[in-house]
C-alpha cells in the first residue's frame, strides 16, 4: 500500500490560489455512480480534535488516527480519544502520522518537535521523556518519514534537512549546498541505495563518502508528493502524469488528461492494489481502477479541498480535508454500484422485470414506472383511460407474448413492452386497467392460458400476442375467507397457494393443505418459487425458506445455516443459484441434484445501499437488486468471501476511583477490589454486527455481550484470568485478548497470618491441654487426699467402733451370761436375760456390718465376693437350702465399689437370701457376678416354687426396698417367675469404676 502526500510549502501556494474558490465550491450530484451507501461525515461534534485535517493513518492495531491543526484524534470505530497539548503533545498542529517498526506512532508537528505514542505502554513520549528526540529538532517543520531495509528512520523537513534516527544515534545532513529546494521525500533502492527526491532533483546516499550526490536532475515533478510504505517504491505527479518510481524505475499509473484533473488541481494520490485514488482541490476524489481494464469507477464530490486520503484493512476509503474533518467512503464503492438519481424523486422502488438485455423496468411508489437501459434510468409516463391513481407497483410480469402486467395497489394492468420501451417522458401513454382488484400474482403458458389471483379470488387469464385479453372468475374454486399471498400453477393442471393460515394445492376442484409444513414453518409464505426440477421452494415471513419436493419437505434454511435473516422478501433461480431476498440483504445458495449449499450474502457490508431487499433480477453479467434506498447493480463476478475478523484489544482498565491502570501486572488490594474493563472491535462498517465474547476464570463455556465493558465489584482475593473475544458478522472470531489480575487477600487469608495463627492456636492448645491436665492431676490428688482421708476416717470410725460399742456389746453380753448362770432358768427374769442376749448379739452382727461397710479395704470385687459368699454360707448353714456363689468376672478386672454401692448390693443380696429361705421352698439358691462388656451383672437363680403373677406384689415391702436400692445406685433390676419354677433376678450395674 503507498500513500502520496502534498509537501507543506506546495500545500500553502495551493490554498493561496484556491482560497477563493472554495467559497463557491457547491455539493454537486454523485456524477459516475449515484450515492455510495453508508458515507459518514465526521467533525468535531463526532468527537474529533479539529476540522482542518491533514492526514489520516491507520496504524498495526486498527485504529484510525487523524492529524489535525488541534491536535491527534484516535478512532476505533465508535469512539474518538484525543490527544493535544494538555495530553502531552509538543504541538497541536500535527502535519504528519506515521508508525515504525517498534510500534511507535510518530507525530510530525509543524513547530518541528517531534513525539510518538508508543503502542506498547500506551503514552505519548516527547523531549522531555526521551533526549534522542530533542537531538532530532532541526529548526523547521518535518513533513515526511522513511523506514529503510535497516529499520533506519529518516525525516525530512521543509527546510533542506534531514534526520536520522539510528536505535537512538541521531545524525543530522544539510543538502540545501546541492540544491536549493526543499527536500521533500526518502525512498530506497532494490539494492538498498537511499534516495532523496526534491522537486526536479534526485539524490543518492553514497556511503563511501557519506554525502548525497545529484544523479537526476531531470525528474520534471510539477507537484512532487511522496509518502512510501513499502521500501524502494515512490509516487509522483508531474503536469501530464500521476505515476510511481518502483525501485529506480518510473511506471506511468494515469495521464492527467484522461481524467479530466488539471496538475494545477491536483493535491495528492493514494494508491492500493489497482485502485488509484487521486485527491483534488475542486472537484473531490476521483476513484480509478487501473486492473484488469483501466475505467473510472467513482467521483465523490465535496466542497472542500481534499488533502489526502487512505484505505484501511476494510478497504473503506478514508478521505482528509480542509476545514470539513474527515469522510470514510465505505469499501462498497470497489465492488458494486447503484443508481438512485433525481429521476427517482421521492418514490421508492419496489419491483423489477427484466424486458430484454441489460433492459429492466423498475416498479414504484405513488403511480412511478421506470425504465432502466444499460446504465441510463428513464421515468415511464403513463396514464389509465380514466386516469385512476393505481398506487404501488408492486409486482411487474413479462408474459411469453412480450406483453407488461402491472400489479398494482388499485388494480391489474397491461401494456406491451413496445410501448414502454419507446415512451417519451414528454408524452404519456396509455395503458388497460383490466381490473380494479389489487392481484398479487399472475402466471401465462404459452398458449396465452394463465392463473391470476387476489386476496380473495382466483381468475383465469386468456391472451395471446393479437387476442383479446379476458379475465373470468374461476368459479370451481372458492375461498375460506383467508386471503390469498400467492399462487404459482404446478404441474397435471395443479395450483400451489399460501393463504395466512399455510400452504395449499388445488386440484379436481378441491383444496388440500400441506399439513406437514406446519412442522417447519408458522409464519405466512410470501412468495414461491420453482426449479428446474419442479422443487417448490418457499419463502416465509419468519421462518426462512423451506424446499419441497414430491410433497415432503427436504431442506430448510434458516440463519443457522446461512441466511442473513428469517424475514424473507422474495425467492428466485437463476439456472442453479438460488437468491433469497431478507431484510438483512441478498442470500446466494446452490442448488443442484436435490442438495444445496451456501454461498454468500451480499449486503450493505459489501455494496448494497440498503440491506432491506424488496427483489431481484438478473442479466449475463449482474444481479439488479431493489433495495430501499435504490437499485444496485452486482457484478455475477464479484467474489463474495467471509468477513475478516476484527481487530480486538483491551483498550482500557481502571479501578474503583475510575483511574486508569497499567495493563501488566494488576494487583489489586482486597479494599479495592472492583475492576472496570474496557475492549473493543476496530472496525468501522456495521458495529452493530459486532459480538463479543467472554470467559472468566477459566470457565468451561464462552459468554455473550454486546457490551463493550465488563465490570467486576467485590472481588475476593486470588488470581484470576479473563479471557476476550470479538467477530462481526460471519467472520471468524478475532484473536484472544487475555487478561491476568489478581486481588490481595484480607490480611487475615495471607500466608503468613494463617501461619501465625496456627503455631498461635497450636501453642495455645497446647498451653490449654497443660493447664487442664495438671488441673486435673491436682483434683485428683485433692480427690485421692480426701479419698485417703476418707477411708482413714472410716478406718478409725470402724476401729472405734469395733473396740468401744464391740466392747461394751461384749461386756453386756457376758454380764448377761454371767447372770444367767446364777439364776434359775424357771425364774421370769431368766428368759427376759435370754432375749436382751439376742438383742445384743444381733447388734454385734449389724456392727460388723457397719464396720465392714465402712472399712474402704472391701472397696474392691473381690473383698465383696467374698463377704457376699461367707454371709450365704452362715446365713443358709442350719437350712435345708444349699447355696453357692459364682465368680465369673476376670482376674483383670478389678472393680472398685464405692460405698454406698457396696452397702446397697449386701443389702439387696441380704433381702434376696430373707426371701428365698422364708418364701421360695427352694433346695438350693445360687448367686452368679459376671461381666457383659463394660457392665457388671448379679443374677440370682432357685428352684423353688416361684411366685404366682397374682402374688407378684404380695411381698410387702421387701420387693420394694430391692427397688429403691437397685436405683440409688443406677442399677436395672429384672425378675422372672413361674410358679413351681423358681425366681430368678438380675442386677446390671453401670457406674462400676475399674481401677
Amino acid at each position: 500500500m503507498n500513500f502520496l502526500l502534498i509537501s507543506l510549502k506546495t500545500y500553502k501556494i495551493i490554498i493561496r490560489k484556491k482560497l477563493l474558490l472554495s467559497f463557491i465550491l457547491i455539493i454537486h450530484a454523485f456524477v459516475v455512480s449515484g450515492q455510495i451507501a453508508g458515507i459518514r461525515h465526521y467533525t468535531i461534534s463526532d468527537g474529533i480534535a479539529g476540522m482542518n485535517t491533514y492526514m489520516c493513518f491507520q496504524d498495526s492495531k486498527g485504529y484510525i488516527w487523524i492529524a489535525t491543526s488541534e491536535g491527534v484524534s484516535r478512532f476505533d470505530g465508535t469512539t474518538f480519544a484525543n490527544f493535544t497539548r494538555k495530553e502531552g503533545l509538543p504541538d497541536n498542529d500535527i502535519l504528519r502520522i506515521y508508525e515504525d517498526p517498534f510500534q511507535r506512532i510518530w507525530f510530525l508537528s509543524f513547530n518541528g518537535h517531534l513525539s510518538f505514542y508508543s503502542l506498547k505502554d500506551n503514552s505519548i513520549h516527547t523531549s522531555e521523556t526521551d533526549a534522542f528526540l530533542k537531538k532530532l529538532y532541526v529548526g523547521s517543520g518535518f513533513e515526511n518519514m522513511f523506514v529503510d531495509s535497516r529499520n533506519r528512520i529518516w525525516f525530512s523537513s521543509i527546510g533542506n534537512m534531514l534526520a536520522l534516527l539510528d536505535g537512538e544515534q541521531v545524525y543530522h545532513i544539510n543538502i540545501s549546498q546541492i540544491i536549493s529546494q526543499d527536500c521533500l521525500s526518502v525512498s530506497e533502492t532494490v539494492d538498498k541505495k537511499i534516495n532523496v527526491y526534491s522537486g526536479n532533483y534526485k539524490l543518492q546516499l553514497n556511503e563511501s563518502i557519506n554525502a548525497f550526490v545529484v544523479i537526476d536532475s531531470s525528474v520534471q515533478r510539477a507537484v512532487t508528493t511522496y509518502f512510501g510504505s513499502t521500501p524502494g517504491i515512490d509516487c509522483f505527479a508531474n503536469k501530464t502524469i500521476i505515476g510511481r518510481v518502483d525501485h529506480g524505475e518510473i511506471v506511468k499509473l494515469i495521464d492527467f488528461s484522461g481524467t479530466g484533473i488539471s496538475s494545477e488541481s491536483y493535491i495528492t494520490s493514494t494508491l492500493q492494489d489497482s485502485i488509484l485514488v487521486i485527491s483534488t482541490t475542486n472537484s473531490g476524489v476521483h476513484i480509478y481502477q487501473l486492473q484488469p481494464v483501466k475505467k473510472k469507477l467513482y467521483q465523490f464530490e465535496i466542497e472542500s479541498i481534499v488533502i489526502s486520503s487512505i484505505f484501511d484493512k476494510e478497504n473503506n476509503l478514508w478521505v482528509a480535508t480542509r476545514n470539513d474533518g474527515v469522510y470514510m467512503l465505505p469499501q462498497s464503492f470497489q465492488t458494486g454500484k447503484y443508481y438512485n438519481p433525481q429521476i427517482f424523486e421521492n418514490n421508492s422502488l419496489l419491483s423489477i422485470c427484466k424486458t430484454g438485455p441489460g433492459t429492466f423496468l423498475l416498479g414504484g411508489t405513488n403511480n412511478s414506472l421506470f425504465l432502466y437501459e444499460k446504465g441510463n434510468t428513464k421515468k415511464v409516463a403513463f396514464r389509465t383511460e380514466n386516469h385512476v391513481d393505481i398506487g404501488n407497483i408492486n409486482k411487474i410480469y413479462l408474459d411469453p407474448f412480450q406483453n407488461i402486467w402491472l400489479l398494482c395497489d388499485n388494480g391489474l394492468l397491461k401494456t406491451t413492452k413496445y410501448q414502454v420501451e419507446n415512451a417519451h417522458s414528454l408524452s404519456e401513454i396509455v395503458i388497460d386497467r383490466l381490473s380494479i382488484y389489487k392481484f398479487t400474482s399472475i402466471h401465462i403458458n404459452p398458449d396465452g392460458i394463465g392463473l391470476a389471483s387476489t386476496s380473495q379470488k382466483l381468475y383465469q387469464v386468456n391472451t395471446g400476442k393479437n387476442s383479446k385479453t379476458t379475465i373470468t372468475r374461476n368459479e370451481s374454486y372458492s375461498t375460506s375467507g383467508i386471503r390469498i399471498l400467492q399462487t404459482i400453477p404446478f404441474r397435471n393442471n395443479t395450483i400451489i397457494y399460501s393463504k395466512a393460515d399455510g400452504l395449499y394445492k388445488f386440484k379436481d376442484n378441491t383444496s388440500l393443505k400441506y399439513s406437514h409444513v406446519n412442522d417447519f414453518i408458522t409464519s405466512r409464505v410470501i412468495d414461491i418459487s420453482l426449479t428446474s426440477d419442479s422443487t417448490i421452494t418457499l419463502a416465509t415471513d419468519g421462518d426462512g425458506v423451506l424446499f419441497m419436493k414430491d410433497e415432503k419437505s427436504v431442506h430448510h434454511i434458516t440463519t443457522k445455516n446461512g441466511l442473513p435473516a428469517m424475514s424473507c422478501r422474495k425467492v428466485r433461480h437463476m439456472n442453479d443459484t438460488i437468491l433469497v431476498c431478507t431484510n438483512k440483504g441478498r442470500a446466494f445458495f446452490a442448488y443442484r441434484n436435490d442438495s444445496y449449499s451456501y454461498i454468500g450474502v451480499y449486503s450493505d457490508r459489501n455494496g448494497l445501499p440498503s440491506n432491506e431487499v424488496k427483489d431481484v433480477s438478473f442479466d449475463t453479467e449482474n444481479y439488479y437488486v431493489v433495495t430501499g434506498l435504490g437499485l444496485a447493480v452486482v457484478p455475477k463476478s464479484l467474489r463474495l468471501s467471509v468477513s475478516k475478523s476484527p481487530d480486538f484489544y483491551i483498550s482500557e482498565i481502571k479501578n474503583y476511583r475510575d483511574e486508569k491502570i497499567n495493563f501488566n501486572g494488576i494487583e489489586l488490594s482486597n479494599k479495592n477490589n472492583f475492576l472496570k474493563v474496557k475492549y473493543t472491535a476496530v472496525t468501522f462498517t456495521q458495529q452493530e454486527d459486532v459480538v463479543y465474547q467472554y470467559k472468566f476464570n477459566n470457565s468451561a463455556d464462552w459468554s455473550s455481550t454486546k457490551l463493550t465493558e465488563l465490570i467486576f465489584p467485590d472481588l475476593s482475593g486470588g488470581s484470576y484470568t479473563l479471557q476476550l473475544r470479538a467477530k462481526k458478522g460471519d467472520s471468524d472470531w478475532s484473536k484472544i485478548e487475555t487478561l491476568n489480575f489478581s486481588v490481595d487477600n484480607p490480611f487475615y487469608l495471607s500466608w503468613w497470618f494463617i501461619a501465625a495463627s496456627l503455631i498461635l492456636t497450636l501453642i495455645s492448645v497446647s498451653l490449654i491441654i497443660i493447664y487442664l491436665s495438671r488441673r486435673k492431676n491436682r483434683q485428683l490428688m485433692l480427690l485421692m487426699e480426701k479419698k485417703s482421708a476418707l477411708n482413714h476416717e472410716r478406718n478409725r470410725i470402724s476401729a472405734d467402733m469395733h473396740d468401744d460399742v464391740g466392747s461394751d456389746l461384749s461386756k453386756i453380753s457376758i454380764s448377761i451370761d454371767f447372770s444367767k448362770h446364777h439364776m434359775d432358768a424357771a425364774d421370769p427374769a431368766f428368759a427376759q436375760l435370754d432375749k436382751i442376749s439376742g438383742y445384743a448379739y444381733a447388734a454385734r452382727k449389724k456392727m460388723d456390718d457397719i464396720i465392714w461397710a465402712l472399712n474402704p479395704e472391701n472397696d474392691n470385687v473381690a473383698n465383696l465376693v467374698a463377704y457376699l459368699n461367707k454371709y450365704g454360707l452362715d446365713y443358709f448353714s442350719d437350712t435345708s437350702i444349699t447355696f453357692r456363689l459364682i465368680n465369673e468376672i476376670p482376674g483383670d478386672h478389678n472393680l472398685v465399689f464405692n460405698a454406698k454401692q457396696r452397702r446397697n448390693i449386701f443389702l439387696i443380696v441380704k433381702e434376696l437370701c430373707t426371701n428365698t429361705f422364708k418364701h421360695s421352698g427352694a433346695s438350693n439358691f445360687a448367686i452368679t457376678f459376671k461381666m457383659d462388656r463394660n457392665h457388671l451383672i448379679l443374677s440370682t437363680n432357685d428352684d423353688g416354687k416361684g411366685i404366682p403373677n397374682d402374688q407378684s406384689g404380695s411381698r410387702g415391702n421387701g420387693m420394694q426396698n430391692i427397688r429403691k436400692r437397685a436405683s440409688e445406685i443406677n442399677c436395672t433390676m429384672k425378675m422372672e417367675s413361674l410358679g413351681g419354677k423358681g425366681t430368678k433376678y438380675q442386677f446390671v450395674f453401670k457406674n462400676i469404676e475399674n481401677s
